[in-house]
């Protein structure tokens, strides 16, 4: 086991520099990118448990769009950067990108996630929730190139409207709504059905899901509001589980697609098939 992560390692931070070059719109901004993640994998792994640092501007270029990008170097933002762009988790199969002209985004974290969807769907309407105000300040900066077509709601999603405990003393791509007393502050929450009633069209084409736990409260009510969603990607935290899952979507009409390296999708998928029917997926499609 140690041997194989010997030489992993090397091919995937030489990956990663080379998508520091690919993403770089400037030598600067590539070079700066670079150094970066490695100072990031340095100081992760000397000092996991970090203070807050200053955003850095980078210039870049995605889906061929030239941008600013802000980034806070020694925090998670480079491992979010990476595991989207590189391990591309996100990853949506050819087939399944039809018709896709509202995605809403939950746990949007500083944007990266909205900004790798819209190299798929540049037409879309996006709305994107994320509750850390340090989080939602530099989601707000980096999607300000997309102009009018991302919504930002600083709030966290939950089955019932209001306030709740988000704990904050986590990594910033792990904040979590608490469900008993400890350290964090309080965050508006909104419920699906506030956020449906956002959107231009009525319905949610894409639905990407990254809550940190708190998908079983989201989906404890009654969630008519799915009724409305065409498909679901989606990644699950205990104490919420698979099963669980299942069960939830199973309740709406959903079938759910495991990661499958035949397809290429990296997560898991939820199909309503009131909504959306593709063939390719019928035959394709894993059942828990």
């Amino acid at each position: 086991m140690r041997l194989r992560s010997l030489v992993q390692k090397p091919a995937l931070y030489a990956a990663e520099l080379q998508l520091c070059a690919a993403l770089g719109s400037t030598a600067s901004s590539r070079l700066r990118l670079a150094v970066e993640t490695g100072r990031f994998h340095l100081l992760n792994r000397l000092a996991p448990r970090r203070g807050a640092e200053a955003p850095q501007r980078y210039q870049v270029q995605i889906g061929g769009r030239h941008q600013d990008l802000w980034l806070r170097p020694a925090s998670g933002d480079f491992f979010v950067l990476h595991e989207l762009f590189l391990g591309e988790c996100y990853f949506i199969p050819q087939h399944w990108r039809n018709d896709v002209r509202t995605v809403v985004d939950l746990g949007a974290n500083i944007g990266l996630s909205c900004l790798y969807f819209g190299r798929y769907f540049p037409q879309a309407h996006y709305i994107c929730v994320e509750p850390e105000p340090g989080n939602v300040e530099l989601l707000r900066r980096n999607t300000q190139g997309l102009g009018t077509s991302v919504q930002v709601l600083a709030a966290a999603v939950s089955d019932q409207a209001g306030e709740a405990l988000f704990d904050d003393t986590r990594p910033s791509w792990g904040g979590q709504l608490r469900e008993s007393p400890g350290p964090g502050r309080q965050v508006r929450c909104m419920t699906g059905d506030e956020i449906l009633a956002l959107t231009q069209t009525g319905t949610i084409d894409l639905l990407k899901i990254d809550i940190e736990g708190a998908e079983a409260r989201l989906f404890r009510g009654p969630c008519t509001w799915l009724q409305h969603v065409g498909m679901l990607v989606i990644e699950i935290h205990a104490p919420y589980s698979l099963a669980q899952f299942e069960c939830d979507m199973g309740r709406f009409g959903f079938s759910v697609t495991l990661p499958d390296p035949a397809l290429g999708n990296r997560l898991i998928f939820a199909h309503n098939q009131r909504l959306t029917h593709n063939p390719q997926l019928a035959q394709s499609e894993l059942t828990l």
